[in-house]
């Protein structure tokens, strides 16, 4: 199944363009949780060497479908395994399917 062109739009606002106005009316799904520079090098270079991103390329793939998630908020949550916050909508390479 293809993704709507609105969360196609959404998804690309979120990974960037927030500043050009693209993120009105899109779900929060998208939108980060919290601020990367307040992260401690520790967690930074966790998160790269499991290449955490904030919007999954695949739908089906996201922390909010991850057995190491759970939900701490509205749009945010934490990670088992990240140590901290990361956004619904993200991914890393250690994801698992919750079950």
């Amino acid at each position: 199944m293809g993704m709507k062109r609105r969360d196609l739009l959404c998804r690309s606002a979120a990974l960037g363009l927030a500043p050009l106005g693209l993120l009105q009316g899109c779900d929060e799904f998208f939108v980060p949780c919290y601020d990367p520079d307040a992260l401690g090098v520790g967690e930074r270079e966790l998160r790269a060497e499991l290449a955490y991103v904030n919007v999954s390329e695949d739908e089906a793939r996201t922390c909010e479908g991850c057995q190491f998630y759970y939900l701490g908020g509205e749009n945010c949550g934490e990670c088992q395994l990240l140590d901290g916050p990361v956004t619904r909508g993200g991914y890393c390479t250690s994801w698992a399917v919750k079950v």
